[in-house]
């Protein structure tokens, strides 16, 4: 065989391999753009699970919250209730006392009552 022919050969070889070689890179090229899409839709999943997960656990805490701010507005309720009956036993319990005190001692009542209002006056004009 002749230089030319040998060249010729070796060409069309080294051509062929090129050839083999892009067509390599190109089913390459593809199965990595399919491993890309298929990773930014399990990625997609995850992150859309997560999200409602999240959302779910949010929404629980929402409504313990709920529940235990319901159930501590109860309970100062009942205790304002309690304090305001007891307020009320007390004061009619000892209305009957200072109804016959100021009977007994008029002008010293009617004094107590000035001083009060005075001062309550002048802590109220005062600026």
């Amino acid at each position: 065989m002749s230089d030319e022919a040998e060249k010729a050969t070796d060409t069309r070889a080294l051509e062929e391999q090129v050839a083999a070689l892009m067509a390599d890179l190109e089913s390459l090229r593809s199965d990595v753009a399919g491993l890309a899409q298929a990773s930014g839709a399990y990625a997609s999943k995850r992150a859309n699970g997560a999200y409602h997960a999240a959302r779910e656990t949010a929404g629980e805490a929402y409504d313990e919250a709920r529940e235990t701010a319901a159930e501590a507005l109860k309970a100062a309720q009942a205790r304002l209730d309690a304090l305001s009956r007891q307020a009320e036993s007390w004061t009619n319990d000892n209305m009957g006392n200072l109804r016959e005190t100021v009977k007994e001692q008029p002008l010293m009542a009617v004094a107590l009552a000035v001083s009060a209002g005075a001062l309550l006056g002048a802590l109220l004009l005062r600026r």
